[in-house]
């Protein structure tokens, strides 16, 4: 995970398995351990938004695929928040 007080953003890598990424994994086929840690995942999530944090996940799949949607989502936002910190 990277998080920059800053700029309030927060990246995450998650692993397709572990943190049963949905597009893989139905709720009704999670183990213990995948319901444990998207519990988890959940209250992160929930603490980043009371703190207005932007929180972009980037799941494996997407890495091994060569999706770079997220990534380029990502980067509009930083511009967008560059634009923003020099128009001042």
């Amino acid at each position: 995970a990277f998080a920059s007080k800053h700029t309030k953003f927060l990246l995450e890598f998650q692993a397709d398995y572990c943190l049963a990424n949905p597009s893989i994994y139905s709720t009704e086929s999670l183990n213990v351990t995948q319901t444990h840690k998207k519990r988890k995942d959940a209250e992160k999530y929930k603490f980043a938004c009371r703190h207005n944090y932007k929180i972009f996940y980037i799941w494996e799949s997407e890495v091994k695929n060569g999706d770079f949607t997220t990534i380029d989502r990502i980067e509009d936002v930083l511009l967008s928040m560059e634009k923003t910190d020099t128009a001042v």
